[in-house]
């Protein structure tokens, strides 16, 4: 397992130099934007690899490389101010839902967008299929937020808490 995760990890260090060297993004402010050129296409024809296929798609196994290839320096700045936003705003609703039958569901969401773009810069990340959960997450969190601002998600009374008697005779002085 050891080797064959090493000869991954192999792979993708080469897969990323190779991008830089060879000049593979033609537009690094803007990106070349989602799939291939007919040309590129028509090349790729005889490859003879995966890793032929992943350079000619953008599939670069690397989150903010693929974004790049995709939507340019522009759109990874974009791309990290909403998820660094997201995280902030999850941690916003998990205090908000504190108390409440949602409360599990706000960690559950807050948890992935804390984490996504720690795992989207380090770990791994596609531009092509992050974006779209992000998005989804995100609206989660706002219906999230909602249902609690609306009052819709009541705190709930913990049965541990003992509740006050009013003995008769401070009920009668009141």
């Amino acid at each position: 397992v050891v080797k064959d995760a090493q000869g991954s990890s192999e792979w993708r260090f080469q897969l990323w130099k190779d991008v830089i060297e060879w000049h593979l993004i033609k537009d690094w402010w803007f990106g070349d934007g989602f799939g291939a050129r007919v040309e590129d296409l028509a090349a790729l024809r005889g490859a003879s690899s995966s890793t032929d296929f992943v350079i000619e798609t953008g599939g670069y196994h690397n989150g903010p490389l693929s974004t790049i290839r995709y939507v340019g320096m522009i759109g990874l700045i974009l791309f990290y101010v909403l998820s660094i936003t997201g995280a902030i705003y999850s941690y916003k609703v998990v205090q908000r839902c504190r108390g409440t039958p949602l409360f599990g569901v706000a960690v559950f969401i807050a948890i992935q967008l804390i984490w996504g773009p720690l795992h989207f810069t380090f770990v791994f990340g596609g531009y092509d299929a992050s974006l779209p959960d992000l998005m989804i997450e995100l609206g989660v969190l706002r219906l999230l937020m909602r249902l609690c601002d609306e009052g819709l998600a009541v705190p709930a009374i913990s049965p541990a808490t003992p509740r006050a008697v009013i003995p008769a005779t401070i009920r009668a002085l009141a």
